[in-house]
């Protein structure tokens, strides 16, 4: 509800089990603006390949990052993206700017400086690690606007075990 014609959005599907793909279908079908990808499963790629996809599918200049299946975004973005933009007016050296679970970047020079390395769960620190020497890491301050959805107890069980034997 917050974006229009301005933006697309892209959504790279990498191997889910549910009915994300009739969901995507549908809303390609009624939106324009919305790219979506379907790749297969693959347990060799990792979420920072996956992230790569989908940068490198997007057609702006921009690029606006990692809001996932269970993340609900509230009104801030436009503001968020409002903020970035003028920060690079001011001093348009590339950078990740980073907020509260959500990140902004120039779309060719991420391609170039990163990308995300074939990692789960540590391909954000990742980077943050590589850009904090050459000061190209920005972290802007705002209202947080994203929310993740809720999760059973079993399902956050699971998830925790999961990310813990991966890392």
């Amino acid at each position: 509800n917050q974006v229009d014609e301005r933006f697309e959005l892209v959504v790279v599907d990498d191997g889910s089990r549910d009915n994300s793909l009739e969901i995507m279908s549908e809303l390609k079908s009624k939106y324009k603006n919305f790219i979506f990808y379907s790749l297969p499963r693959d347990k060799k790629r990792k979420l920072g390949l996956t992230r790569n996809f989908s940068i490198a599918k997007a057609n702006g200049r921009w690029v606006i990052l990692h809001l996932d299946t269970d993340d609900y975004v509230e009104s801030g973005i436009l503001e968020f993206v409002q903020s970035v933009l003028a920060v690079n007016a001011v001093d348009p050296t590339p950078a990740l700017y980073s907020g509260q679970q959500i990140h902004m970047a120039p779309r060719e020079w991420l391609l170039t400086i990163g990308p995300y390395r074939n990692l789960y769960r540590l391909e954000d620190r990742d980077l943050y690690q590589r850009l904090i020497p050459t000061g190209q890491w920005r972290i802007i301050k705002h209202e947080k606007f994203i929310r993740r959805l809720p999760r059973s107890r079993e399902k956050s069980f699971k998830k925790t075990v999961w990310d813990a034997f991966e890392h």
